[in-house]
């Protein structure tokens, strides 16, 4: 009232030439960047008009009547949303209105939807404020059940726009919490990617996903979890985790995630006492055959079994000369050592202490004697 009494004594232009009169002694007492601007000699104090290009004249004008203690509508934006919030909260930070800040913060005052939770999300999370962050998450997960548990849609069906709209840190975060509403670990994989099909310009869309961050989202699901016959027949093949070449190969940073989940699909009775089915047995050999799958732990060696040494004769040094993961020591690099690489090799002792293995060559060598027995750290080798 004593405000309104007292011309004002400063003029606020906002991004579309709109001015909006105010008074120096409450904007500074609410805002301490006002406080400095009004009294370190700036020319807005001498001119009396504050210059605010990238202010829009809502968001102005809602910040202005919440200050005078007017009506405001701080959850302005019925029409366009989060987009009202994100701005008031953007505005409220940088100009120091800490209650103004601390109200929207509370996230009560915030209605979440369909259209906004994306965009309310990643301004949660931008200006550390956990409380939303809670709510969208658990929006997100409501609505995904619904998504989930339709199965009169096709897992190859577009997603909805909500999660279209997702962040891909935020999907991600999804498949590794505990939090998702899926039946099976085969259901988070398909969730996955019909988010990177959707993200990827699949259905008509610019694509906005790097190959990183669809890697990073894949390597979020739980491999182990989903039966090793179900990733040789369904996700192998997928579009989503393949190269795109033909024959389609799996993306190397993915190889060794997708083995480990599918370890005795691969390996057979031999590697963990199952007896696959022929047609299983089949398709593994394939799988070995076309794509070059690492061994992936040096538990799962064993003698007789059938391997390939890594084809690149650098990156066989690399690794004899370095300790492998697991190991007390490393392997002694010979230069006979260079006429394994791509060789097909039986393996006949295992060395602990080493994480390696003695290999007999079964292909014929460039080069060397194919009688001798060399000693290969696990991850030089291959599956064949």
């Amino acid at each position: 009232e004593t405000a309104l009494s007292i011309p004002p004594d400063v003029q606020l232009v906002a991004s579309d030439g709109t001015r909006h009169p105010a008074h120096r002694f409450l904007l500074s007492n609410w805002s301490p960047f006002f406080r400095k601007m009004f009294s370190s000699g700036m020319r807005e104090q001498q001119t009396g008009e504050v210059q605010l290009p990238d202010v829009e004249p809502e968001r102005l004008s809602t910040i202005l009547d919440w200050m005078y203690g007017r009506q405001a509508d701080i959850c302005c934006g019925k029409g366009d949303e989060g987009a009202g919030v994100i701005g008031l909260l953007e505005l409220a930070k940088r100009w120091e209105v800490a209650d103004l800040y601390e109200q929207l913060s509370s996230s009560l005052a915030i209605t979440i939807t369909d259209t906004s939770v994306a965009e309310l999300w990643d301004a949660a999370s931008m200006y550390c404020l956990p409380e939303l962050e809670r709510r969208c998450k658990e929006f997100v997960v409501g609505s995904m059940r619904e998504v989930v548990s339709d199965t009169s849609v096709s897992d190859t069906a577009q997603l909805p726009e909500f999660l279209q709209k997702l962040a891909p840190q935020r999907i991600k975060a999804l498949l590794e919490s505990d939090d998702l509403p899926v039946a099976t670990e085969v259901e988070a994989f398909r969730l996955a990617a019909r988010y990177i099909a959707s993200a990827n310009g699949c259905y008509g869309e610019s694509s906005r996903l790097t190959p990183q961050q669809a890697d990073e989202i894949l390597l979020a699901v739980r491999w182990r979890l989903i039966p090793g016959s179900v990733i040789a027949k369904e996700v192998m093949p997928h579009p989503a985790v393949t190269d795109g070449r033909m024959p389609p190969r799996v993306r190397p940073s993915l190889l060794p995630v997708l083995a480990d989940g599918m370890q005795c699909f691969l390996l057979g009775a031999e590697g963990c006492g199952a007896v696959p089915l022929p047609e299983e047995n089949a398709r593994a050999q394939t799988l070995r055959t076309q794509h070059q799958i690492p061994v992936w732990s040096f538990s799962v060696l064993h003698a007789g079994m059938k391997v390939r040494v890594v084809s690149d004769v650098a990156q066989l040094k690399r690794l004899c000369q370095r300790v492998a993961p697991g190991a007390k020591h490393k392997v002694d690099w010979a230069g006979g050592m260079k006429f394994l690489a791509g060789v097909k090799c039986n393996i006949r002792t295992l060395f602990v202490e080493g994480a390696a293995c003695e290999v007999e060559p079964l292909d014929r060598m460039r080069g060397g004697s194919a009688t001798d027995n060399w000693l290969l750290p696990f991850d030089a080798l291959y599956l064949a």
